[in-house]
């Protein structure tokens, strides 16, 4: 079982938010393809920290797209903590 908790339809449009202030969304498109993006902060004041148009990169399936979004946050916030560690400051 995930540890990220999604909500909407799993099957065609759905989203999380995370304590630490990510958040992130997967939709099916035509053709067999999912768009999903991942960004931190509140908006309109968000950083996009991924999208997959922009880095060209079409998951095939719901499950497939919300385990890229959990990997990218996943990675990004082992980079924040280890950002801190080395120099007392998150970028």
């Amino acid at each position: 079982m995930s540890r990220f908790n999604w909500e909407g339809d799993l099957e065609d449009d759905c989203s999380l938010s995370t304590m630490d202030s990510y958040g992130a969304h997967a939709e099916a498109m035509d053709d067999n393809e999912w768009y999903c993006s991942v960004w931190r902060g509140d908006r309109p004041n968000s950083v996009l920290i991924f999208h997959s148009n922009e880095d060209d990169v079409m998951p095939k399936t719901g499950e497939a797209a919300r385990k890229l979004c959990e990997w990218v946050i996943d990675a990004h916030r082992q980079r924040h903590t280890a950002m801190i560690a080395l120099h007392g400051k998150s970028s």
